[in-house]
């Protein structure tokens, strides 16, 4: 101590002794985190921003191959016509096909033909792009170019305008181009003839069939800066994020800041696609001007391109760029660009936040330390000054002198209080009321953890509630539109893939947020069981046909057994047992290449895997079920199988599937425990996996009844029914959108409120039969607007089923205690609206017709050839049918044609399924075809005059 004395030559104060290091380790732990957060925050923001560009390109690319491939459909339909005679541009024959086309596919701007002789004949919209007109020409002496009006029939009912120039189609770029490559093809973004717009035109060549003369050019305009520009501009790309198209050569074709006239420079015949980098938006130019020069030539980008850069300002912009191409030869550049401030804002906000809180709480602990030195110093001091008068007689004692100058002198006191026992059992008496004081102290630490505790478990209910709105209610959207675009009988097969991965999709996030809200729900104590009588044998059943395709896909044998004294009805918690054997099974399947995957349910314990038996004595008809899941997948290391049930944490196996969450075992373990039962697994890598579980079960006497009856689809309402009004009150359009197109189609007079108030309003004076109402809206929610309904005699005739993303049980019962008169969920399946308006209205469906029991399939893809469909007692066909098929395909509609189809179902179901087939692709051409082919199919062919 000496050498430490005389090294710093003074003496150190305790206060300094007890305060700076503190200081510094608290100064450095907050420096540490805080630079530790920025940099997280920043890893998180490019991640975001990646997965964000990512999702709106796809987005783009989907709409714009969209756009881009329904005019050549048209084209060729209408180059059958013209090879048909049907369609004809120098007589003016055949135009209510362009009328039919152009109402049905309104983002097509023009339809039109021009063929050899220099006649042009078109349908397309108005310049307010309201209403259809037709275009006629003619070349050469008494040449005109005259537009008609077109009424709701699609007859001429005026000519109201007349160009005096002359308009030769042949000279136009989009019938140049089509001729000489002489196949379908885009044509380059060239200026409109009438209203000066940019226009991009696909076009087909038409050539005769017997002697390969070209007979014309069909041709469907497109104007991409209007149909693009209102899809872009609808896009949310954070908060100042922008989107755009450009052409390989720069110009822009779309974006989301700008309409088709300010796409352009210059007016009249000098207008010009306006060049990227002269865009006045300064992120749309400052992007293009940074691709300039890390690509001298933009046809370099053959691939995604993932860029950064900064604004002349010094902010960052992160930027995707990718290619977009088609086979008819379109070659355009896709970008999503997004400020680095988007994201950071609200971060930097938070930091700076953060750091006042540090200097605060660094100020905080300076005086708290500076208080507690004195503390503890003030009574060292008194019990030196007290030492020295006690003992003032024996000053001959030395101790080594301490560096600190309080202890110094408290040495120097101790050294004549050696002797002095009274003077120690006062110092005892002193430190045991210290010590006392502490622990009243901690009892009150104590007291304060507890309350805080509960806080936290309240915060947890808190979350659990406001997570499931938020989540469940936009994949309500997701699903339920998914749900409404596959009733639709007019989709491709390609679009009904496309929807269906939509819903599949969305289906599995569901899964995803209901576990996690299931591991909250446990946590916080939420998960209550919910017993009923179910028949176990019909469950284990409905699972071995739930998966077995799911196995069957993978070569794999899936079996499900019972014992012969399993009990058939059993009272337990159906749903969360079915979730279990779901988790488990599907887990086999998913980690077994080769072999099988089993599931056998018993009253006696396997013996192949070890599993504690229930220790306490059952009640009287409650009976353990033992179930175990068996499968030759890949194993579990030894290694991992103590960590196997731990949330969030999955195998070597589940990290290279690259799928799930590491959730279902944790969750089931739970579920199993709230059963009253327990979980073992057993495993040896490369030979299989077996997991066995109990339950415990009552016994039921009596059969459940049957609450999931065959589903069959809804056509619509029966006839000889009242109209009935329907009103959906919920404050997301989307929500609302999503019934009213689901039930409106169906025959039932339907109205939308955004709130409560505007619910009781629309109520008090349209008087619906039934409400359906979600319960959390701005204004007033759906509690007070439901009680204020059933407060009525009137509103005790209505029904009112409450829509709700709560996934809380409890919330159930406040909610039918305001009044509801049911209650359903969200996301939910078009079956249970339909089934509970039956339920409350009394309401009596049609339904397609099925065989009970069949499993679904799909038609098969192009079975027959056009050729292949003639068989001997094709000739019994009606003349009528035929000709009214024609002409129903001529025109492309498919619902007419459908509805021919099922006329001859019945005696010629092969020809039926074929001819389904092909309306579901929308290959009217191949219906075409075959209609014409057939003996005598030249009679019955209208003519254009009966179209």
């Amino acid at each position: 101590m000496g050498v430490f004395n005389s090294r710093f030559g003074r003496k150190l104060p305790l206060q300094a002794l007890l305060v700076v290091p503190f200081l510094l380790q608290l100064a450095g732990t907050v420096g540490l985190i805080s630079y530790l957060s920025y940099r997280n925050s920043q890893q998180a923001v490019n991640h975001l921003a990646l997965e964000l560009r990512n999702e709106l390109t796809a987005r783009i690319q989907q709409e714009v191959s969209t756009y881009v491939q329904s005019p050549f459909v048209i084209n060729d339909l209408n180059a059958i016509a013209l090879r048909s005679g049907d369609l004809d541009p120098s007589a003016q024959e055949g135009a209510y096909l362009f009328w039919q086309q152009a109402r049905s596919l309104p983002a097509n701007n023009l339809i039109y033909c021009g063929v050899e002789d220099g006649s042009f004949m078109g349908v397309g919209r108005t310049r307010d792009s309201k209403n259809l007109e037709l275009l006629l020409t003619k070349t050469g002496p008494g040449g005109y170019f005259r537009y008609y009006s077109l009424d709701e029939e699609g007859n001429r009912s005026s000519q109201f305008r007349v160009l005096d120039q002359d308009y030769d189609p042949r000279i136009r770029p989009w019938y140049q181009q089509a001729t000489q490559i002489r196949k379908p093809g885009w044509s380059d973004i060239y200026l409109d003839f009438d209203d000066r717009v940019p226009v991009l035109t696909a076009s087909t060549p038409v050539y005769s069939n017997r002697n390969g003369r070209l007979l014309g050019v069909c041709a469907t305009d497109f104007i991409p800066s209007r149909e693009l520009n209102r899809f872009l501009s609808g896009l949310k790309v954070g908060k100042t994020g922008e989107t755009f198209i450009l052409a390989r050569t720069g110009e822009l074709i779309a974006s989301s800041t700008a309409d088709e006239e300010s796409l352009l420079i210059g007016a009249g015949e000098n207008a010009q696609l306006l060049p990227a980098r002269d865009s006045q938006n300064p992120l749309v130019s400052a992007t293009a001007n940074y691709l300039k020069q890390q690509f001298d030539d933009l046809r370099q980008i053959d691939q995604v391109q993932q860029i950064e850069f900064r604004l002349p300002g010094g902010d960052r912009q992160f930027a995707q760029v990718s290619p977009f191409r088609d086979e008819y030869g379109l070659d355009w550049l896709i970008v999503v660009a997004v400020p680095e401030s988007d994201f950071m804002a609200q971060i930097n906000a938070n930091n700076r936040l953060t750091q006042w809180l540090s200097l605060g709480a660094l100020a905080l602990a300076t005086g708290i330390g500076i208080l507690t030195s004195r503390w503890i110093a003030r009574p060292i001091l008194k019990l030196n000054q007290a030492a020295q008068a006690i003992a003032a007689g024996d000053l001959e004692q030395t101790v080594e002198v301490n560096p600190i100058a309080e202890l110094e002198t408290l040495t120097q006191s101790f050294n004549q209080m050696g002797h002095q026992l009274r003077e120690s059992f006062n110092t005892l008496e002193q430190r045991v009321q210290e010590r006392t004081a502490e622990l009243a102290e901690s009892n009150q630490q104590l007291e304060l953890a507890k309350e805080k505790a509960e806080v936290a478990n309240e915060a947890k209910s808190t979350f659990i509630a406001n997570m499931s709105h938020e989540l469940r209610s936009p994949l309500n959207a997701v699903l339920g539109f998914s749900q409404l675009a596959l009733r639709s009988n007019h989709l491709s097969p390609d679009q009904r893939e496309n929807i269906g991965i939509i819903y599949r999709s969305g289906e599995y996030l569901l899964t995803l947020i209901n576990n996690i809200l299931d591991i909250s729900k446990i946590e916080a104590g939420k998960t209550t069981l919910n017993l009923k009588s179910f028949n176990l044998h019909q469950l284990l059943s409905d699972l071995e046909d739930m998966l077995y395709l799911r196995a069957e896909s993978k070569n794999l044998l899936l079996t499900v057994t019972r014992s012969d004294d399993l009990p058939q009805y059993i009272q337990a918690d159906e749903m969360k047992l079915r979730q279990v054997l779901i988790n488990l099974l599907s887990n086999g399947i998913k980690f077994t290449q080769a072999g099988s995957v089993s599931l056998h349910v018993s009253t006696q314990p396997p013996s192949h895997t070890p599993l504690a038996l229930p220790s306490q004595t059952l009640p009287a008809a409650t009976v353990p079920i033992y179930f175990e899941v068996r499968d030759t997948g890949v194993g579990i290391a030894p290694e991992e199988l103590p960590h196997l049930f731990e949330a969030f944490t999955q195998t070597q196996a589940g990290k290279e599937s690259q799928e799930g969450t590491g959730l279902g075992l944790a969750i089931s373990r739970k579920f199993i425990q709230l059963m009253g039962g327990d979980i073992a697994v057993s495993s040896e890598m490369g030979v299989g996996t077996a997991i066995a579980f109990y339950i415990q079960a009552s016994l039921s006497e009596t059969a459940p009844l049957d609450l999931h009856p065959a589903r069959r689809r809804v056509l619509g309402l029966a006839p000889g029914q009242p109209t009935y009004r329907i009103l959906v009150v919920d404050d997301k359009e989307v929500n609302r959108r999503l019934l009213v197109k689901l039930l409106s189609p169906l025959g039932f007079e339907v109205r939308e409120a955004s709130n409560g108030l505007e619910g009781v309003e629309i109520w008090d004076t349209w008087e619906p039969h039934l409400i359906w109402m979600d319960m959390r809206m701005p204004v007033m929610d759906g509690y007070e607007a439901t009680q204020r309904i059933k407060a009525t005699t009137k509103g005790q005739a209505t029904a009112v089923i409450a829509l709700t993303a709560s996934v809380l049980e409890e919330e159930k019962v406040v909610i039918l205690s305001a009044g509801c008169d049911d209650f359903l969920r969200k996301p939910f399946q078009e079956q249970s609206i339909f089934d509970a308006i039956a339920k409350h209205l009394g309401v009596v469906f049609l339904y397609e017709e099925s065989e009970p029991g069949s499993r679904p399939q799909e038609p098969p893809a192009d079975l027959y050839s056009p050729a292949d469909l003639y068989s001997p007692e094709l000739p019994d066909l009606p003349e009528t049918w035929k000709t009214a098929l024609h002409t129903a395909a001529l025109e492309a509609d498919s619902a007419q044609v459908k509805a021919l189809i099922t006329q001859i179902a019945a005696t010629h179901a092969a020809l039926a399924q074929e001819l389904t087939q092909w309306s579901h692709q929308f290959r009217f051409d191949k219906i075409l075809e075959w209609v014409e082919a057939l003996p005598s199919s030249t009679a019955l062919i209208p003519d254009a005059e009966q179209l």
